[in-house]
């Protein structure tokens, strides 16, 4: 509804009982209400607190993970460069080896050959 009449002035600085009472009671219970703030503030710094050493001490087993599994890739390329490498080695070796028996095949088509001309030669038969 709308507002009522205007009371009496009072005098200034003139708080009678039921008003001291009635701040004192609001005063109360902010004063409780801040309390409960601070406390309810303090649990959850200490919740997040716990959290982030958490977090933390994650990351760091999560990068010393990674620092191991970095030093384990490293050493296995290594080693597959040097099995490349060891197989390179025997395919030059293998290739090496074709051309030294195809070379063979040769020379000894060619000793068959002059050993024919040879014996056509001592026996007559050129």
């Amino acid at each position: 509804g709308p507002p009522g009449p205007m009371g009496p002035p009072g005098k200034p600085g003139q708080v009678d009982e039921e008003q001291t009472e009635r701040f004192r009671r609001v005063m109360n219970r902010l004063g409780n209400a801040v309390k409960t703030a601070q406390d309810l503030d303090d649990m959850e710094r200490g919740i997040l607190q716990r959290r982030y050493a958490a977090l933390h001490d994650h990351f760091l087993a999560l990068d010393a993970q990674l620092r191991e599994e970095e030093a384990t890739m490293k050493q296995d390329v290594a080693r597959s460069r040097s099995i490349v490498h060891d197989i390179t080695g025997v395919s030059d070796g293998v290739r090496h080896t074709e051309d030294v028996a195809r070379e063979l095949e040769r020379s000894r088509r060619a000793i068959e050959g002059r050993e024919a001309q040879f014996k056509a030669m001592i026996y007559g038969e050129a």
